[in-house]
């Protein structure tokens, strides 16, 4: 599962061809009862080629009143435009304790070759990785796990750097959790404070159960529940190989907003499949918005958004203040004021992304619509 530009396919959760609807609203609407789509042309009457524009449309009774009744808001210009999806920034932790290698296990050779191979993915777009290795006598305070040996680049820009610096590693020693946790959330708030334009999230990788620093659960977790009730907010995930403790690491998920550990016991591919499935949900709810194209300002109260599933028909996803007012067919800012981005409510969420074909449009230039 990988996401694809430029009208290919987003195969991440199956979101297909997002597209954004840019609408501005009509200054002489007129009084005629009209309610249909016809193809933007070159001049008055709409019948031009419309060659050069995407297939832009003029959308009548965009309001969604059902009477075809033209209203201030209901007289939309809309321009057809693929969403850029948020970038998201991944800090991967690599456990590398000697469990991973002793007694012939293949759990080291089993991650190496899954990262190497997400690392150079090439259908991957708006990806970047960073990495570093935990495990030894390294700091309970996280001072050495907070800075990367591989620092964030894009894939697959950056698989050659992943490739040498995996090959160079020999795993040893014990599982410092709470220095490497301590480490992986002070670096991804302190990336994502300097770059707010991306998603940062952080991903602790092991194959056992803490054996250094604090052990107890409430602590591990409350490093995670810190950094997600931050500002920023980080999502923390976690995975577990063959011999993890999947309690805690369920439980340390949880803390960080991110609900349950993945599972890698079934090797490379398991790996592999965990790290595009975490991928997918980072990136698959959360949408840029964009300039209008005349140059004029957002107007936050003027923001629709519609899924059309691949069976037909379309839904549209109201308005609400945040998440606490989430209704089953929702979405939010991430900020009221001064809005980035546009968050689907969880159900909603959930529905578009078991769409193998869905669509997302966003409309602006019209009112807000807000749940019945």
């Amino acid at each position: 599962m990988r996401f694809r530009r430029l009208g290919v396919r987003l195969s991440i959760f199956s979101l297909s061809l997002l597209a954004i609807r840019l609408a501005g609203c009509s200054a002489d609407a007129g009084e005629e009862d009209l309610a249909f789509e016809r193809p933007i042309g070159s001049g008055g009457n709409g019948a031009g080629s419309g060659a050069g524009d995407g297939g832009g449309t003029i959308l009548i009774d965009a309001g969604g009143s059902g009477d075809g009744a033209l209203t201030a808001d209901s007289a939309c210009v809309g321009e057809t435009k693929q969403a850029e999806l948020i970038p998201l920034s991944m800090y991967i932790l690599l456990d590398k304790s000697a469990s991973m290698t002793n007694f012939g296990s293949p759990k080291w050779s089993q991650a190496v070759s899954a990262l190497n191979a997400f690392a150079g993915d090439q259908s991957l777009v708006a990806t970047k990785i960073a990495l570093q290795s935990w495990s030894g006598d390294g700091p309970c305070n996280g001072s050495v796990y907070d800075t990367p040996a591989i620092p964030m680049g894009l894939v697959p820009t950056t698989a050659p750097q992943v490739q040498s610096w995996l090959a160079s590693i020999n795993p040893n020693g014990n599982t410092p959790t709470q220095g490497a946790l301590l480490g992986l959330t002070k670096f991804t708030t302190q990336y994502a404070t300097q770059n707010p334009g991306e998603k940062v999230v952080g991903l602790l990788v092991t194959d056992g159960l803490p054996t250094r620093c604090n052990l107890g659960t409430s602590t591990l977790t409350g490093i995670a529940a810190a950094a997600f009730n931050g500002t920023p907010s980080i999502l923390t995930y976690t995975m577990g190989m063959q011999g993890a403790d999947f309690g805690l690491l369920d439980a340390i998920a949880q803390a960080g907003g991110t609900s349950k550990a993945f599972n890698a016991t079934g090797g490379t591919q398991a790996f592999i499949a965990a790290l595009q499935a975490i991928t997918g949900s980072a990136l698959a709810c959360e949408f840029e918005i964009p300039k209008p194209d005349n140059g004029s300002t957002l107007d936050p109260d003027k923001v629709n958004v519609e899924f059309t599933p691949s069976s037909g028909g379309k839904q549209p996803v109201y308005k609400v203040d945040n998440l606490a007012a989430c209704v089953p067919w929702g979405w939010y800012y991430d900020d009221p004021i001064n809005p980035t981005r546009i968050l689907l409510c969880p159900d909603a969420c959930n529905s578009v992304k078991q769409d193998t074909s869905g669509r997302i449009d966003l409309i602006l230039g019209c009112k807000s619509t807000p749940p019945s």
